[in-house]
């Protein structure tokens, strides 16, 4: 699995069940370890795919996510 392919994979893990993840539950979650996570979760918060909630900390799906589903929807 490619390094583009696992930081996309983290974005699976939210759902409607699960709108905020912490970084050690993402860890969990995914199988891998702290410090490569959170590279990854850099990379989508630059992208706009995740942001980090100023009140708890946690992350959360992103803008970019919604524009790029309106786009998916208008076509």
């Amino acid at each position: 699995m490619s390094s583009a392919s696992k930081t996309l994979d983290l974005l699976t893990h939210f759902s409607p069940d699960r709108p905020e993840i912490g970084l050690s539950q993402l860890c969990r979650l995914a199988g891998r370890d702290k410090a490569t996570t959170y590279r990854h979760l850099q990379v989508l918060e630059d992208a706009g795919f995740v942001e980090q909630n100023p009140v708890n900390k946690l992350y959360r799906l992103g803008p970019a996510l919604l524009q790029l589903a309106q786009t998916r929807e208008q076509t």
